[in-house]
């Protein structure tokens, strides 16, 4: 079935390639993937998005890096994929910014020596600013406070 759906996105209609990415995101493996990097680029840009969706999909699903994705031509890398990492993945590699692991662990102690242990035991820095306050907030307004902090509010 792989091979089949491999053999359709040489067609030329946009619909229909856009349905076979479509699918091969779902489906794929390695192989789709190492064919989706040979397939020529189309200037149509949903057919343009839909591959690269499922690109990222493929290698997600597969645990892919996506530096080491092969580029595709016409799409600019984005300024955070260098080298061999990413930024989020070095970070994460690196524990930089993360919790200790003896915060995580008395958590997990407090929930499994609990006589009537609660559904949901929250494990972050900053309690009351992280808990508490975005709690007590109305949905809409805690939404517009995220969206300031991370600069992609109204302007």
């Amino acid at each position: 079935m792989l091979g089949a759906l491999l053999r359709r996105t040489r067609i030329e209609d946009p619909h229909v390639r856009r349905a076979v990415l479509r699918a091969l995101g779902a489906i794929g493996g390695p192989a789709a993937l190492r064919a989706l990097a040979r397939l020529r680029e189309t200037v149509d840009p949903a057919t343009r998005r839909r591959l690269l969706l499922a690109r990222a999909l493929i290698a997600h699903r597969h645990g892919l890096d996506g530096a080491s994705l092969p580029p595709v031509e016409g799409e600019p890398r984005r300024p955070e994929q260098g080298g061999d990492r990413t930024t989020l993945t070095a970070a994460l590699e690196s524990g930089r910014g993360g919790l200790p692991a003896s915060a995580v662990g008395d958590v997990v102690w407090t929930a499994l020596s609990a006589e009537r242990p609660r559904t949901f035991y929250p494990v972050m820095r900053r309690r009351l600013l992280n808990w508490t306050i975005p709690l007590a907030l109305p949905a809409r307004l805690l939404d517009r406070l995220i969206a300031n902090r991370l600069g992609i509010g109204k302007r």
